[in-house]
């Protein structure tokens, strides 16, 4: 009885979800789920009712307003590139920030980057390590973050 109501609960929920921002945002399709519910390196495997993918700060917000009046946990999901499991569902409702990938500013004067949730690092990179001061603090946390770049001999010295 319980599994009953909880999934009768679920599909209200997806329902209210997709009725509000789309099919373009939310999905149930499992070949469209499949990649999400997997880290890269296939060590983990999950699931989930619903994949949600706001391209937007309403829509992420939107998502989450829903999925706390139904009283239901989520999974939020950057590039799904993580080591320790944070980014696989399961059973919560997976949120995908992947869409949310655009880089809003670079301050070259304050070495900073505004980015959305779901930029990833070597779009950052491109972004604004041609346009920002490379010192060796900020080169060492994209080395530290970016295990394609594990030798880090090139990191300038301060100056």
């Amino acid at each position: 009885m319980a599994d009953d109501l909880s999934q009768l609960k679920t599909q209200d929920f997806v329902a209210r979800l997709s009725e509000a921002l789309g099919p373009k945002v939310v999905s149930t399709d499992p070949a469209e789920i499949a990649p999400h519910v997997q880290d890269w390196r296939g060590r983990w495997n999950g699931s989930t009712p619903v994949l949600v993918k706001p391209g937007t700060t309403a829509e992420a917000a939107t998502a989450m307003g829903l999925c706390a009046e139904f009283g239901m946990a989520v999974t939020p999901q950057g590039g799904n590139s993580g080591l320790v499991n944070g980014g696989v569902p399961y059973g919560e409702v997976l949120i995908s920030l992947k869409r949310m990938n655009k880089v809003r500013e670079v301050d070259v004067l304050n070495d900073a980057m505004t980015l959305e949730a779901g930029v990833i690092l070597t779009r950052a990179q491109e972004s604004g390590l041609n346009r920002l001061q490379l010192t060796r603090a900020n080169a060492g946390i994209l080395a530290a973050a970016n295990h394609a770049w594990a030798d880090a001999d090139w990191i300038p010295p301060l100056d």
